[in-house]
């Protein structure tokens, strides 16, 4: 404060005190401070509302009045200096009253020095300047707590009405994850139990056999001997349909402790608990054949279904539900042998039988070896959002020189066991790529045109993978990216961390991968963000029940939104009908694969298609692609 002025003024009604009080400030050291004077009560508070005063000095008599009304009413009007009150006598009451009504200071006029005085006046100032520095810390933080107050409220809000949108959509995901999980337990046609689960059931009817060797219980594998004519004469929705009331018969058939279960194509599992001998199963298959050999009314047309069935009894000891299920299966081989339309009971004899299956291995290594059996045909994938052809899944065929033309069902599980997947697969990778460059030259529109091949378990375990995709990709010159790798869902769970670190050396070389059967299998739904996706394929089993039922509807609406989120593309497999097509529109699935656009078809038939294309300079549409097939 050295530097600046300090405005005094002093309400004093005695001139004397005035002379007295202007001499003690004149002799302070500084010798900063001008002094007004104020002479009486209302001139004090008058001189004061002019605001140019740092400190009041405020003698206690003034005339009539005291300086402790004075301070007080001062202080009412909010004058912002500080009140140092002088007085002439030492009383400790009037001390305590100055302090109460708000003076800074006391000063007995007769102790009174210039360092005192000079004292009492900066620390006066300074506490008012603390005083009014508090008051807006106090102003300030009251306006900050206020707005503290809003932004809670706000937030709170904000807060209630997200939890209930968590709420919801923890709720949904719940939902759709637990009717995956049991999608992937059952048959989306018939709603049975699948292979999965009657595996489990069987297991653990071998369980309680094996604590009671009383309990005894037999399987029955059940084929139908003609569907495939069913198919071919009808078409797929009727053969759907002739599943659909099988698996209605079976499942009247049984007692509430067995078990039905559909374990793949046309083929159904029977788990007969409680069976006291042979005898007794076989007494139940002739049971069940009797009733499922009544025809069917299907497109108003009769059809006459028959079987075959094998039937393996727990009283052979078996270990595990696989063991058991091959032997019934043998005997089911055995009984198609003889004749179909029969049913067997197995025994060990039977598995003399597993010669033939062995003979095909043998044909299929020669096949693979010589490299001219071995055949790829190609189904469209569609872009429903451009409207025409995006692209292929490349499907396998064995045109065996005695059998004929075989699809996968008659010998990929064979590759599988033998491990010649391995060396046919790498086939597979070189010829559908090589097609592919060749069809992606025919004209700049089918520039862009991509292959989805299927990758199994043994494939990817190989280690020479990788490099052999490297020189398949230089070799042919595709893109990268233009090939698709389709990973069945199944096969996530058998070695997470192994399939993981392959997959992601896989994305790094360029190549796409892409879930198959998305929703069959036992994984869920944090599996597309732990895997290196970027296709989503959505299993037929739910395009076939999508336009029939609300629920699978809203189940592939969630899915096709889940993969939006994660920004993966997704593909409808198995679209047969208009109505589904139009269904899958409406939801937003921009690619669709099925029967209703084209079965599988020979390289030669493609080309020819895109070939007549070609002079347009445009891809092919969906619609023209249809009536070219279908004419």
């Amino acid at each position: 404060m050295a530097d600046k002025e300090i405005r005094v003024l002093l309400i004093e009604d005695d001139e004397d005190d005035y002379v007295l009080t202007q001499d003690v400030l004149s002799s302070c050291p500084e010798n900063s401070f001008s002094l007004e004077w104020a002479a009486a009560y209302g001139d004090g508070l008058n001189a004061l509302r002019c605001g140019r005063f740092d400190v009041c000095l405020v003698d206690y008599h003034i005339g009539t009045r005291t300086g402790l009304e004075f301070i007080a009413e001062a202080i009412a009007e909010e004058f912002k200096v500080p009140y140092i009150l002088l007085t002439g006598a030492r009383d400790r009451s009037i001390d305590i009253a100055a302090t109460r009504v708000g003076a800074a200071d006391y000063l007995e006029k007769s102790a009174l020095t210039s360092g005192l005085l000079e004292r009492s006046i900066r620390y006066a100032i300074r506490h008012e300047e603390d005083l009014a520095a508090l008051r807006e810390a106090r102003c300030s933080l009251a306006e900050a707590k206020d707005q503290l107050e809003i932004k809670i409220r706000q937030r709170t809000k904000e807060l209630l009405e997200t939890n209930e949108s968590l709420k919801f959509e923890i709720a949904e995901r719940k939902r759709v994850e637990q009717l995956l999980r049991h999608n992937a337990m059952h048959d989306r046609l018939t709603e049975l139990p699948n292979r999965e689960l009657f595996v489990d059931r069987v297991n653990h009817s071998i369980g309680r056999t094996t604590r009671d060797a009383e309990k005894s219980f037999a399987i029955m594998v059940i084929n139908l001997d003609r569907f495939r004519v069913v198919n071919d004469g009808l078409g797929h929705r009727a053969g759907n349909e002739v599943l659909s009331v099988i698996a209605r018969r079976l499942r009247d058939s049984v007692r509430p402790g067995d078990t039905i279960a559909r374990l793949g194509g046309d083929e159904f599992g029977v788990l007969i608990e409680d069976v006291s001998a042979a005898k007794s199963a076989l007494e139940c298959a002739t049971r069940l054949k009797k009733l499922l050999d009544q025809p069917l009314q299907i497109n108003a047309q009769s059809v006459y279904p028959m079987f075959s069935a094998g039937i393996a009894v727990s009283s052979l000891g078996y270990c595990n539900a696989e063991s058991m299920l091959q032997d019934a299966a043998t005997a089911l081989a055995y009984a198609k042998s003889r004749g179909k339309g029969r049913f067997e009971l197995f025994d060990v004899s039977m598995r003399s039988n597993t010669a033939g299956l062995l003979e095909l291995e043998s044909d299929l290594r020669r096949a693979t070896a010589e490299d001219d059996q071995l055949e790829l045909f190609y189904q469209p994938i569609m872009d429903l959002k451009l409207d025409r052809i995006a692209g292929f899944e490349a499907l396998i065929r064995w045109r065996h020189p005695e059998r004929g033309l075989l699809t996968p069902g008659d010998f990929l599980q064979i590759a599988e066991e033998s491990r010649l997947i391995v060396p046919i697969g790498r086939w597979v990778h070189r010829e559908a790529a090589r097609q592919l460059r060749v069809w992606q030259g025919h004209a700049p529109a089918h520039a862009r045109l991509f292959m989805s091949i299927n990758v199994s378990r043994h494939q990817l375990d190989d280690g020479d993978l990788i490099d052999d995709l490297r020189r398949t990709i230089e070799a042919t010159g595709v893109e990268p990216s233009d090939l698709k790798l389709e990973i069945t869902e199944s096969l996530l769970m058998i070695d997470p961390v192994k399939t993981s670190n392959v997959m992601n050396k896989l994305k790094e070389i360029g190549v796409e991968l892409a879930i198959d059967d998305f929703g069959t299998g036992y994984s869920n739904l944090s599996y597309l963000r732990q895997f290196p996706f970027q296709v989503l394929k959505i299993d037929r089993s739910f395009i076939r029940a999508m336009a029939l039922d609300e629920e699978d509807l809203k189940v592939v609406q969630a899915i096709n939104s889940l993969a939006g989120v994660l920004g993966m593309d997704v593909v409808a497999e198995g679209a047969e009908s208009a109505r589904e097509v139009e269904c899958l529109k409406q939801l937003g699935c921009r690619y669709v694969q099925g029967y209703y656009f084209a079965p599988p078809m020979e390289a030669g038939k493609v080309a020819k298609l895109l070939d007549d294309n070609r002079e347009h300079k445009e891809p092919v549409s969906a619609e023209s692609y249809k009536l070219a097939r279908t004419g």
